[in-house]
């Protein structure tokens, strides 16, 4: 089972591949990416992030993807851009027909640490330690491979 994990931004967007085998409960292969999105328009931004993560379906072929809910910040602009980019994204899962999942940052927290108020920091350690991950992952990325696992903890415990 491959499961796609994404952390939409609207300069840097994280995918976390995971490739999991659900019946010998293993890590099969760990992927992620980073994409900067391209242009100087929010349209042109949402284009360049579409087009990438559309190249990502067609090599990876995920069988699910995770997506987190958007976080309530100050920026009320930058809420609604950033929901515009989620509902590109959504309407081209959707499109590939893979299934969608959403949690709450909150859940995915609670679902690698035990509690929903943990920092990046502690999230990003549990990342590498459930992956087996020695090196450095960029946050994004980070942020994406943990909705992935947060999927994998909920479904197979």
């Amino acid at each position: 089972m491959i499961i796609l994990g994404i952390d939409p931004g609207l300069r840097f967007t994280g995918l976390g591949i995971i490739n999991y085998d659900s019946k010998k409960r293993k890590f099969i292969e760990t992927d992620w990416r980073i994409i900067k999105s391209k242009g100087d328009t929010l349209a042109e931004r949402i284009k360049s992030i579409y087009r990438e993560i559309e190249d990502v379906l067609e090599q990876k072929k995920p069988d699910i993807s995770t997506i987190e809910t958007l976080f309530f910040g100050k920026n009320t602009k930058t809420l609604i851009h950033l929901g515009e980019l989620r509902g590109a994204i959504i309407l081209l899962l959707s499109m590939k027909e893979i299934p969608i999942i959403e949690y709450s940052p909150r859940e995915v927290k609670m679902a690698l640490t035990g509690s929903g108020s943990s920092s990046k920091q502690q999230v990003g350690q549990m990342v590498k330690c459930i992956l087996g991950i020695n090196g450095e992952i960029p946050p994004d990325a980070t942020d994406a491979l943990a909705s992935a696992i947060c999927y994998l903890q909920r479904e197979y415990g």
